[in-house]
């Protein structure tokens, strides 16, 4: 077993053997390669042994790819796509790229690896990105940021799909895809940011991706928190999420996949709701068991593990829907009076004691 770590350091490729850990002995040595030691995030196809590298620097464009399934020791070089054009041009700023008309490089910050497993892409490697801004220039800011899907399958012949931007841009951060390949969900870590656009609170883009060669962008939704939406993982129609100081939130796809609505979470940080970056969770991964791994600035780690699901015939005795049907922050005008079970209620408990009438959640 072996483990690679990212950073947005000049590291390398750091590999970990974890064949020993329970002992405590964890070897580990650094691979340097390519035109940047920079990354700031990797992400490892396990199904056909793939590493992808991406991020790093505001010039550290596109991805590059490394065979680890030869030697997971000492991953070795296989492609890169997005740095350079098609006549073999690098690139230091956008302005020079689009200046040259340069379309298909690109600086991708963060990125999901999906095998399709069926439809017409059945059989492919498809990579979705999460494109950042590629310099400060406001008049192209929302092009710049943008959801990029590429096949990249035949890794001598590297095609791109579809490049999508979105309005209100500041950082196209991450990406996660939806189980049925038809929605794809992207954080912008700079929303909250007063520039280049007026603040916003947590915000998530939503894709059409139905068809890959022409992706859509739906529209955005939100939870009303003050924080930024960092990095998200949807399984089992939950997209989970660490945002920061508003710690994690999980959200249901089931019920509305275009704007799914928050049904648990567990706030890390719940007396400082600043709007961005000082603190709380920025990364989390769930295992087989169900724990969640929240990696929090501050904190440290912190496991949790959420049930939801048991409350789901909860419904308001004013208006009578059932609470899942509709975001939590959002409720009829005829039930803003404060009773047993009104949707204000339910509103009111899930943010001062910390729990969700759709779900229960502990520390594990």
């Amino acid at each position: 077993v072996h483990r690679s770590r990212d950073a947005d350091t000049p590291e390398g490729i750091v590999v970990m053997d974890l064949s020993n850990v329970a002992s405590g002995v964890v070897p580990h040595h650094r691979v340097f390669e390519g035109p940047t030691n920079n990354t700031h995030n990797i992400h490892v196809d396990t199904e056909n042994g793939y590493l992808y590298r991406v991020g790093g620097a505001p010039t550290t464009w596109g991805m590059r790819i490394y065979d680890i399934h030869t030697d997971p020791l000492n991953p070795s070089f296989v492609a890169e796509y997005g740095r350079l054009d098609a006549q073999g041009n690098d690139y230091n700023t956008d302005a020079e790229r689009r200046a040259a008309g340069a379309e298909n490089v690109h600086y991708i910050h963060d990125m999901q690896l999906v095998n399709v497993k069926s439809g017409s892409y059945a059989g492919k490697q498809i990579a979705f990105c999460a494109v950042g801004f590629e310099g400060y220039d406001k008049e192209y800011q929302d092009q710049n940021n943008g959801l990029w899907i590429i096949d990249v399958t035949d890794k001598n012949n590297i095609q791109p799909l579809s490049y999508t931007g979105y309005p209100r841009s500041g950082y196209g951060h991450q990406v996660a895809v939806s189980e049925d390949l038809t929605r794809a969900y992207l954080t912008d870590e700079y929303s909250s940011y007063p520039w280049p656009h007026t603040p916003m609170p947590s915000v998530w883009r939503t894709f059409d991706i139905t068809d890959l060669t022409a992706s859509t962008y739906l529209g955005s939704f939100t939870n009303n928190e003050n924080t930024i939406n960092h990095n998200c993982f949807i399984e089992d129609s939950l997209m989970y999420c660490a945002n920061y100081e508003s710690g994690r939130r999980v959200l249901d796809l089931s019920v509305d996949k275009n704007a799914p609505p928050e049904v648990a979470f567990f706030d890390t940080h719940p007396a400082d709701e600043a709007q961005c970056c000082g603190g709380g969770t920025w990364s989390l991964h769930k295992f087989p068991s169900g724990t969640i791994a929240l990696n929090d600035i501050n904190r440290g780690l912190i496991l949790v593990k959420v049930t939801v699901g048991a409350a789901h015939d909860l419904s308001c005795t004013v208006c009578g829907h059932k609470v899942g049907e509709r975001p939590l922050w959002s409720w009829p005008a005829d039930c803003e009076t404060l009773g047993s079970n009104s949707c204000i209620d339910l509103k009111a408990t899930y943010q001062t004691n910390g729990w969700c009438a759709l779900a229960a959640e502990t520390a594990a």
